[in-house]
């Protein structure tokens, strides 16, 4: 039970942010898939993502919904960072994202700090 409410709705925002996240993911999975059958061989940057409106959310400067995104093309895939904007007691969120070519959202609690393919897959029905 929530004493103070600022304490309770920083908890409600800090898990619509998480949610909101997932989806943007789900949406960067589906968008690059599109654009690769479209472009052979080749992934997409998020700036050509939110270009082509293959995927949407309200981005300023890469972050959206309290999460900064870093997506990076490498070779012959793509690989995306998310992490709070804030972390902490009173921050914008508690996990950081990662995504990749393979499709598995993966998260993991890393003090505000990028995780990678060893962080935990997100159970497929919240995915």
């Amino acid at each position: 039970m929530c004493l103070l409410f600022l304490a309770c709705n920083n908890r409600i925002d800090l898990r619509y942010n998480e949610v909101a996240t997932i989806a943007i993911l789900k949406s960067i999975r589906e968008g690059q898939k599109i654009y690769k059958s479209n472009n052979p061989g080749k992934y997409a940057t998020l700036q050509d993502l939110l270009n082509l409106k293959l995927i949407e959310g309200q981005f300023q400067n890469g972050a959206a919904y309290g999460y900064q995104y870093d997506l990076q093309l490498a070779g012959n895939g793509y690989k995306v960072f998310v992490t709070p904007v804030r972390f902490g007691e009173h921050g914008t969120g508690h996990f950081s994202f990662y995504l990749d070519e393979t499709g598995v959202i993966r998260a993991a609690p890393n003090e505000g700090r990028p995780v990678g393919a060893e962080a935990f897959p997100i159970p497929k029905n919240s995915d």
